[in-house]
């Protein structure tokens, strides 16, 4: 009887260490594995929240090179300070979307509620891009028969609409151009984090 509480005493032992050993080998996987992650999403990342600062400061510019078109051109304060109040909300709505979505206290260890993230995140910025922009051609739409009545000459009200037109189809272009960038960083970020579900 003796001999086979040692025997069970032994068998023991080693099934602690052979645990031990498990434990150990699993947490340095789990500390190699957020590595891969975090290096793998780094430069996608990288992507997406220069977007957040580029916003921002468009935003930035845009409300201090409003005035001083409306100066440069005798344009209508109402119109000029409506521009200027839409161009800060946009910058309201683009702090409060990246408050919401901070990546930078994303867990990617936690694969599936980082994947739910970045798929929230994707729709959203899209429908806040969409959104954003249906906004900004509406409300130009509305300024131009009124910046043609209102400004000072036919000259400076046609130079107005053009610089407006020329300004809103170069943002389209890079818009698109950088949601696109976005989006497909998007994509990779839950490709990456989808492989890791598997």
């Amino acid at each position: 009887m003796n001999n086979e509480y040692l025997e069970i005493s032994e068998e023991l032992k080693q099934l602690r260490a052979d645990y031990s050993a498990l434990m150990k080998e699993l947490e340095r996987e789990k500390i190699i594995n957020e590595g891969l992650m975090d290096s793998a999403f780094k430069s996608n990342v990288k992507t997406i929240l220069f977007d957040k600062k580029l916003s921002l400061v468009a935003s930035v510019v845009a409300a201090v090179v409003l005035p001083i078109i409306g100066f440069l051109f005798s344009g209508p304060f109402k119109y000029m300070a409506m521009l200027e109040i839409f161009v800060l909300a946009l910058g309201v709505v683009n702090i409060v979307f990246y408050r919401k979505y901070d990546l930078n206290k994303i867990p990617f260890s936690d694969v599936l509620n980082a994947t739910r993230t970045m798929k929230d995140y994707k729709k959203s910025y899209t429908r806040m891009t969409v959104v954003v922009w249906g906004a900004t051609i509406a409300l130009l739409a509305y300024f131009c028969p009124r910046i043609i009545e209102a400004w000072s000459t036919p000259f400076k009200a046609t130079l107005a609409i053009v610089f407006l037109a020329i300004a809103v189809t170069i943002g389209l272009f890079v818009e698109f151009r950088y949601s696109k960038k976005i989006i497909d960083s998007c994509d990779s970020i839950i490709k990456g984090l989808d492989g890791f579900n598997e």
